[in-house]
């Protein structure tokens, strides 16, 4: 009965275990499994069932509870990894702290060398810079050469580099420190700037003074060396003096050195030409002492050459002064104010006072020992007509207010009034009267009429003086000769037959004789003087 009751559950379960459908691959497992979980030990067939339910579910447990185990070993693990995976995230974020600051440094970095990039070609365009300005505001190493070698010549190239000097000195006040309050260039720069070009003017300056004390020497050779009379006057000395006049505290000691040296050399020329004569072989012209015997002609000569002397000498300083007169053509002049034309008058008149006072010793002192010398009332008034006319001449040529010469020639014209005014005296001391009239006229008489007639055609010409020679022959000759005429006449009238001398005075008048000042309110003329002297004596039978 149970066997057959088991017989269709069997069954039943094999028809079931049969016609189920099973995956292959699980089934695999599943068997795998058994073999695992049994070895070669397989349960009975009987209690498989349940002893499979059972090992099943130890093996379950077990494996929960390896897998529990793993769980747990991967939980410390993983817990493990969490502090290690925090560190690595805090380290992290250091490192992406450490690479955000790396990068903004990196930009500080691009940046600064942007900037150094941009200051590397800033400074790069000022050494250019730097180089052209040393360039314009320095001397090449030949232009120092002329500066600096002694011996060098004062020529256009000396000029020239006197010219850039002054150029140098001119725009380098363009880089003076001008700033604003608001300028944005820093202190130091800008100090460091002005300080530069301070360097550069000062330079420049000593290099100028260098060469202006240089050109004050040359001119003052030069100068010193020059002729007497025919001196060459080379555009490079009038460039020299032009440039000169500048600086006063050079230009006055080199006129100076100037004068002195013509002023010493004048008097010997002058010594030379009245004993010597010219320079030899031919010593032309002969000396001027030669004709110290004819005192018109001696003293003559003497202002001759003076005058000579001044026109050679004004020639020459008018030539070296000149270009202080005219436009400005180079920097160092046109910064320098021009010379007035008064100004630069009185200086050519200074000179001239100066290079020629002492050829007035020697013409003082030779004119006056003529004039002492000489007792003919005639050749004092011909000295005194020439020391008149050189006087005005000298006058118009020279500084009469303050010129040596002028002033001596002055002092000779009024000795020479003097000695003529005395040689006048000289004659009418001798118009005595006498006491018995004869037929004969007085000598002294006539040798006062023939020295009237002479004075008379002396003074014939239209002369800037003759009006005060007249005045003094009416004075000191006429006025004697009249008084002694007028008291012959009142003896005469008692001698008529002895009167007929009376016919020395009767000659007609004459339209062009000039008129004289017998005193205050008498005029009457020269030539008929003499009659209207005697006119009251009756004529003769």
């Amino acid at each position: 009965m149970s066997t057959v009751s088991s017989s269709p559950r069997l069954s039943a379960r094999a028809r079931a275990i049969l016609t189920t459908h099973h995956d292959p691959t699980a089934t695999h497992d599943a068997f795998v499994m058994m073999q695992r979980m049994y070895g070669d030990r397989l349960p009975d067939v009987k209690a498989l069932p349940e002893r499979l339910w059972h090992d099943v579910q130890q093996e379950e447990y077990a494996a929960t509870d390896a897998f529990c185990d793993a769980l747990q070993a991967l939980d410390n693990e993983l817990a493990r990894m969490c502090v290690v995976t925090q560190s690595a995230e805090d380290e992290a974020r250091q490192a992406l702290s450490c690479t955000e600051q790396a990068f903004d440094r990196a930009c500080d970095l691009l940046d600064h060398a942007h900037a150094l990039q941009d200051q590397i070609r800033a400074a790069q365009m000022h050494q250019r810079l730097a180089e052209r300005l040393l360039t314009r505001f320095t001397l090449t190493s030949d232009e120092m050469a002329i500066v600096q070698a002694p011996d060098a010549p004062v020529d256009d190239a000396f000029l020239g580099v006197m010219d850039r000097l002054q150029t140098i000195l001119d725009e380098s006040l363009l880089l003076m420190d001008v700033r604003d309050e608001d300028s944005e260039t820093p202190a130091g720069s800008a100090q460091s700037s002005a300080r530069a070009v301070e360097d550069i003017r000062e330079r420049a300056s000593s290099l100028l003074q260098t060469c202006m004390q240089r050109l004050a020497h040359w001119c003052s050779t030069v100068l010193r060396s020059l002729p007497l009379e025919g001196a060459d006057v080379t555009a490079a000395l009038r460039e020299a003096l032009r440039r000169l006049a500048t600086r006063e505290d050079l230009f006055h000691p080199t006129m100076t050195a100037l004068a002195e040296t013509r002023a010493a050399r004048w008097p010997e020329a002058f010594h030379m030409a009245l004993v010597v004569g010219g320079p030899p072989p031919s010593y032309l012209p002969r000396p001027i002492e030669l004709h110290a015997h004819d005192a018109v002609r001696y003293v003559s000569d003497m202002l001759a050459w003076v005058h000579q002397a001044i026109a050679s000498e004004r020639e020459l300083v008018t030539s070296l002064f000149a270009p202080l007169a005219a436009p400005a053509t180079t920097p160092l002049v046109a910064s320098a104010r021009s010379v007035e034309p008064p100004v630069l008058d009185a200086l050519i008149h200074r000179m001239l006072d100066r290079s020629l006072a002492g050829c007035g010793r020697l013409l003082r002192m030779r004119v006056q020992q003529t004039l002492r010398a000489e007792q003919q009332a005639l050749c004092l008034l011909r000295l005194y007509f020439v020391l008149s006319f050189y006087r005005d001449t000298l006058r118009h040529t020279l500084n009469e207010t303050s010129s040596p010469l002028c002033k001596t020639v002055d002092e000779l014209y009024h000795m020479a009034d003097v000695a003529f005014v005395h040689a006048l005296q000289q004659l009418h001391t001798r118009l005595v009267v006498p006491e018995q009239p004869g037929r004969d006229v007085p000598p002294a008489l006539v040798e006062a009429r023939e020295r009237l007639d002479d004075l008379l055609k002396e003074c014939a010409d239209d002369k800037q003086d003759a009006s005060i020679i007249y005045a003094r022959i009416a004075q000191h000759l006429v006025g004697p000769m009249h008084g002694m005429c007028m008291k012959t006449a009142d003896k005469i009238r008692q001698h008529r037959e002895a009167s007929s001398w009376f016919s020395l005075f009767a000659r007609p008048e004459k339209a062009d004789d000039p008129e004289w000042d017998a005193d205050v309110t008498a005029r009457w003329k020269a030539g008929t003087t003499l009659c209207d002297a005697t006119a009251s004596l009756p004529p003769i039978a």
